[in-house]
């Protein structure tokens, strides 16, 4: 929505035509690589951050002042807060942005005549200067937050990001964009045969549809190019959108921009006739190992391509008649709906027929109140868990959450076979759990199932002590997982910390707390526990059991020398 209203907006304030404004905001909120990311990484969703900085770069050339650039500087500022690669990406937009527009403003000065050309460079070079280096103070000021947090943990960061991930050189490969993909329609457009659903999915250069899907849609590059014809047009040349905004020099610098933000989405290098072609990619995994999914440039680079498209409409605005005009551009917004359809024109499924039956039968048996399902932390199964509770209708103590990473209560009952987590479930209230795979578990009384379904239902065993503690994991720990045998994992890289939790109210006390520690990397491994700057429980581990006794009213810390895999955690009373 915010993407949609910040592109009308800059367009309406640009060409003052709503109807242009109307497509280019559904263009910029629709497109697939959006509608793809709304099913899983949410923060690219937010291109609209990049449109107002475009608007505010605008804004600032129509009349400079420090007001005008100190907008511009916090509108940069708080893109750099969403998300690490934003950093890369309001960098590359604002850099273009600024470079171009100084180029072509120094160009203009030059046709006007050589007498005063070096005076008129001259001063254009300082003012400009001066506008820059209150900008990069300001928006210094404004990131001060991120630098310390960089300074303080950066080798955490990149520690952590290392070890999830692979090559930086393969997975930038893998995942930086192809110049044929802004073309391809998505995998899954209804109005496209299953053959081609088939070739595009097996086409992925390793990738997948949430971060290879970049279709800008027939109709707005073929607009994004007419555009680019006006503005060499000699007409285009009295066409003043703004104060110090002309259509040219707007096409040109946003057209500038465009080109820089695809040479650094594609490819670090080319392989021509078995000779390497490295590209301005190159220089960005060299710089940090941060920034691996290129192809998210997208962001940046439809923004400036739906403008083009606007411009273009523009165009043809001042050339054809009202009535004309106004068809053609509900004409090419009928297209581009159809353009960017990702999914069905009517329903091609009924939740509640479709639903598995078990779900029907625990809606109707009214002793059950509340449920846990299992897998808990599987972003794959998350969406059907949420979605077959609108069925059931009772309470579900899975978080709302189906990403890996969780708070500290889900994540310390992530495994069903944890030591802790049945009794926790029973603190809990849970009546049934219920299972996507058909496994063992100790302490698990078969309940239900229904042919032609893997899910099964179970009541927890009268054999289960219920737990009023939880140990958990608070800060330090990663890549939390689930074995086949559902024991849940959590790597301790260099120095983190545990809490004992009350399952129903506030835990205090001393508890016997345990946990299975095995190191990851070959060497001597030093493990250390304290509590309060008091030594719990120190040595050399391998495989090891970890016991000691520790107080629920204070954290406890443990440091080690190498990264290690933690399991089967719980906290028992004191005898």
């Amino acid at each position: 929505m915010s993407t949609a209203l910040l592109m009308y907006g800059l367009v309406r304030w640009l060409f003052k035509r709503r109807a242009i404004a109307y497509f280019a905001g559904y263009a910029a909120a629709f497109v697939p690589f959006h509608q793809f990311k709304a099913q899983s990484h949410i923060v690219y969703m937010y291109g609209g951050v990049f449109v107002a900085i475009i608007w505010a770069y605008l804004w600032f050339i129509k009349r400079p002042s420090l007001a005008r650039v100190s907008l511009l500087a916090a509108t940069a500022a708080l893109s750099f807060y969403f998300d690490g690669y934003y950093i890369l990406f309001t960098s590359l937009l604002i850099g273009g942005l600024v470079f171009f527009g100084l180029l072509s403003q120094l160009l203009a000065r030059s046709f006007s005549g050589w007498p005063r050309l070096a005076t008129d460079w001259k001063d254009c070079l300082r003012t400009q200067t001066r506008y820059l280096a209150f900008f990069g103070l300001l928006l210094l000021t404004f990131l001060l937050p991120i630098i310390y947090t960089q300074v303080k943990h950066g080798n955490d960061i990149k520690q952590s990001l290392s070890f999830a991930r692979g090559s930086i050189r393969t997975e930038s490969l893998t995942y930086s964009s192809r110049p044929i993909e802004f073309f391809l329609p998505s995998f899954n457009n209804p109005l496209l045969p299953a053959s081609y659903s088939v070739w595009r999915l097996q086409n992925q250069h390793s990738s997948n549809p949430s971060e290879d899907d970049m279709y800008i849609g027939y109709t707005v590059a073929a607009l994004a190019i007419l555009g680019i014809v006006f503005a060499f047009g000699r007409s285009s040349q009295e066409w003043l959108l703004q104060p110090n905004v002309s259509y040219r020099r707007l096409v040109s610098v946003l057209g500038a921009t465009l080109i820089v933000c695809l040479l650094f989405s594609l490819p670090y290098r080319l392989n021509l006739a078995g000779h390497y072609l490295y590209l301005p990619s190159a220089a960005i995994i060299r710089l940090s190992s941060n920034w691996r999914v290129l192809s998210r440039l997208f962001l940046v680079i439809d923004p400036l391509v739906i403008l083009l498209a606007a411009a273009g409409l523009y165009g043809l605005a001042k050339k054809w008649p009202r009535y004309l005009y106004l068809g053609f551009v509900g004409l090419c917004s009928v297209i581009l709906f159809f353009e960017y359809l990702t999914s069905p024109l009517r329903p091609h499924g009924d939740l509640y027929k479709d639903t598995p039956k078990i779900y029907q039968a625990l809606a109707a048996d009214n002793s059950v109140k509340v449920i846990a399902e299992y897998p808990m932390i599987e972003l794959a199964t998350g969406p059907a868990t949420f979605t077959f509770a609108q069925v059931h209708g009772k309470k579900l103590i899975n978080a709302n959450d189906p990403s890996v990473n969780r708070d500290s209560f889900h994540a310390a009952i992530a495994g069903l076979n944890d030591p802790q987590t049945l009794g926790v479930l029973k603190s809990r209230g849970v009546d049934v759990v219920t299972t996507l795979d058909d496994g063992p578990t100790p302490g698990l009384n078969y309940y239900l199932s229904m042919p032609g379904s893997t899910v099964r239902a179970y009541h927890i065993a009268a054999s289960v002590d219920p737990r009023p503690v939880i140990l958990a994991t608070t800060s330090g720990f990663s890549d939390l997982s689930v074995d086949k045998v559902r024991i849940s994992h959590r790597v301790l890289r260099t120095s983190g910390m545990m809490k004992i939790l009350g399952t129903a109210a506030d835990a205090h006390g001393q508890y016997v707390v345990g946990f299975e520690v095995e190191a990851l990397q070959p060497g001597a491994t030093h493990l250390s526990v304290s509590q309060n700057h008091q030594m719990l429980w120190e040595g050399s581990v391998t495989h090891t059991k970890v016991q000691f006794s520790a107080n629920a009213d204070a954290p406890i810390d443990l440091k080690t020398t190498q990264l290690l895999d933690i399991t089967n955690m719980q906290a028992l009373n004191c005898l």
